[in-house]
């Protein structure tokens, strides 16, 4: 069984909307559309990490490893998570890698000038 498939059954079994199991799983309602259509925005596969399957399993009221066992053998899992980024900075960082060179500037340019903005002095190194 899929990820998606097991949040999906367990939304329906227990009547929870998608933005309720969000708040129970700590994530962001857009993280789960996407989990439980096993695809992002772009209609890439999603990998989620073993603490997002540790949340979903908590939201579930299973086990990790009851979780875990229901998934099938060959579901891909991120080892390597980022666990101190939440799920919309982890997705943030996703977007940003795919995009090209000029938008990867635009958003540097941008967040510089928000820090600015914020009375932080950027390193000037680091300003495009």
């Amino acid at each position: 069984m899929k990820l998606g498939e097991i949040i999906k059954n367990y939304r329906t079994e227990n009547d929870i909307s998608m933005r309720e199991f969000a708040k129970m799983a700590d994530m962001s309602n857009a993280y789960v559309s996407m989990l439980e259509k096993g695809v992002d925005g772009r209609g890439k596969k999603i990998v989620p990490s073993i603490e997002t399957i540790n949340k979903v399993a908590r939201a579930c009221n299973m086990t990790f490893d009851a979780l875990f066992n229901q998934l099938d053998g060959d579901f891909p899992v991120r080892v390597n998570s980022q666990s101190n980024l939440t799920d919309n900075e982890a997705l943030f960082i996703e977007a940003y890698r795919k995009a090209d060179a000029q938008t990867q500037e635009m958003i540097k340019r941008l967040l510089a000038y928000n820090n600015l903005l914020n009375g932080n002095q950027p390193d000037q190194e680091k300003l495009p």
